[in-house]
């Protein structure tokens, strides 16, 4: 078969003007001209109305990918980035170069097409989304990579290979800058290497920061691999000194190589295992594996938007609540005091403990009963799955949940079943 010599191939550049933002952050063009529109390409780091030079990386059956080789007129909506490492390929942020009320527009035509074309659902109505008060230094969580050639920092965007070493980052806060600073330093005057992904070497892997926003307090876990580590008592004490503020200092072990993969253990090496978070009068336990939201500020705002759609659903009168993926029982403890029983599901064990204590800590219970419950489903002993879809979860998942009412199931795997009822 002939190969056509008019298809674009990579390597080649090409002078366009981005239209639109697609899903995931990239720009929208097409090469060619306005009369005679060829292929689809996707553009890292732009905005609308950018007219660039771009270099072609991939070239695909239907679409393109590129980068940018000069920025030749900047879109009405490009902004100047805050941050010194956006210019150098940090991977942390997406749309430094975009104005926040460009992303806010740009986020909900991506919720709104998303439900049409991948959900099938027709003439969505879209609420405009909630805007954060403040933009910047709003995360009550960041994971911070060692690498074994480029030090401590982030990752590159799109490279898990690579690490953009940072001194500042406008998500984070103040404080994290001097953890990772300290951390830093400690790693070169002790000769600990960082994880090397090419070879599967190194000890030390990340670092995860996690602050209460409403209580003050936060977290230091260091994950690092397997294997002795005598500076451990040096290094939480050195860490803890830096702010009154930190009252709990971890360290997880894990074996998998796998970034991300789950921890084989945790040392507590300073304080308490754990942090409290405080949202909307209820206090969540957190620790290194749990997950939260990682705004506080916006979670109480979402929590609010979503009981006001609750009540405005169930007129009082709601017997169940299921909160799929229920993390610490976010929404589950925030929503049990709206139905007779609210159930969570979680597949992650850690998570599944703290939220039992959260639901103790906050007094929801069922007369003399904890009201988050492991629980196995008593016809099959089961639960769910560690990855479902919106299909298996619509087609199995609910209606196990229906049919026994004590818990969420699917075949052969351990329970992560939770259950809260209404506040007595």
């Amino acid at each position: 078969m002939a190969r056509n010599r008019n298809r674009p191939r990579a390597g080649e550049q090409h002078e366009v003007t981005i239209r639109d933002l697609a899903y995931g952050g990239k720009g929208v063009a097409r090469l060619g001209s306005e009369e005679a529109p060829g292929m689809t390409v996707f553009v890292g780091s732009t905005a609308p109305g950018d007219e660039v030079r771009i270099t072609l990386d991939r070239v695909k059956r239907r679409h393109a990918e590129a980068h940018v080789s000069e920025l030749i007129t900047a879109g009405p909506d490009r902004i100047e980035p805050s941050c010194t490492h956006y210019s150098e390929g940090c991977g942390g942020c997406s749309w430094q170069h975009l104005g926040y009320d460009t992303q806010l527009s740009a986020k909900e035509k991506v919720v709104r097409e998303s439900l049409e074309r991948i959900g099938e659902f027709a003439d969505v109505a879209v609420s405009p989304i909630v805007a954060a008060d403040e933009p910047w230094f709003y995360r009550n969580k960041m994971e911070f990579s060692f690498h074994a050639r480029d030090g401590l920092g982030l990752h590159a965007g799109g490279d898990w290979r690579r690490v953009i070493p940072i001194t500042e980052c406008r998500l984070e806060s103040e404080l994290a800058m001097r953890i990772i600073e300290y951390a830093r330093n400690f790693a070169q005057r002790e000769g600990l290497a960082g994880w090397d992904p090419a070879t599967n070497q190194g000890f030390l892997r990340e670092i995860m920061i996690r602050h209460g926003r409403a209580t003050g307090q936060t977290m230091v876990g260091l994950i690092t691999e397997r294997g002795a580590f005598a500076g451990a008592p040096e290094f939480a004490a050195g860490v803890a000194a830096l702010d009154d503020s930190i009252v709990s200092v971890v360290r997880g072990i894990r074996g998998a190589f796998e970034e991300g993969s789950p921890i084989d253990r945790i040392e507590t090496l300073y304080g308490s295992a754990s942090i409290v978070e405080e949202v909307a009068g209820l206090r969540f336990n957190i620790g290194l594996q749990t997950f939260f939201q990682t705004s506080t500020a916006q979670a109480e705002r979402m929590l609010a938007i979503v009981r006001e759609e609750v009540q405005g659903v169930g007129s009082g009168n709601i017997e169940r609540i299921l909160d799929v993926f229920c993390g610490v029982g976010f929404f589950t403890l925030g929503l049990a005091d709206l139905a007779s029983e609210a159930i969570g599901v979680e597949i992650v064990e850690p998570s599944i403990i703290a939220a039992r204590e959260n639901a103790s800590t906050n007094g929801i219970d069922n007369t003399s009963t904890p009201a988050m419950l492991a629980a196995r489903c008593p016809s099959c002993s089961s639960a769910m799955a560690p990855r479902m879809s919106r299909s298996s979860i619509r087609r199995e998942a609910v209606p196990a949940a229906r049919s026994c009412g004590a818990s969420l199931a699917l075949p052969r795997s351990d329970s992560c079943m939770s259950r809260a009822t209404r506040r007595r």
